[in-house]
This record gives structure tokens, sequence and C-alpha cells, in this order.
């Protein structure tokens, strides 16, 4: 099995879909002060697949 094959089998294991609290989490962090030093920057909530 190739190293790209092998990679993409074991992405496909961890894949899930992201729960409700994990999205508000993102959300109200991105709503309060800890984030003020975050500008012009995508936040991916999608558990590291990308």
């Amino acid at each position: 099995m190739t190293s790209c094959a092998h990679s993409l089998i074991t992405l496909k294991r961890h894949c899930q879909v992201a729960r409700g609290a994990e999205i508000a989490n993102a959300t109200a962090f991105l709503a309060s002060d800890d984030s003020s030093f975050a500008h012009e920057t995508e936040l991916f909530v999608d558990g590291g697949q990308t």
C-alpha cells in the first residue's frame, strides 16, 4: 500500500462530525476578549482534517 493510500485510510477512520458544543466553544472564543489578537484568520473547527 502506498503512503498516500495509507494516509487516506487513516484519515477516514478518524473522521467525525463536530458536536454542537465544539462549534459553540469556537464561537464563544471569537466573541470573547481572549481572541483580541486573532486578526484576519480562519478558525477551522474540523478536528484537524484541514
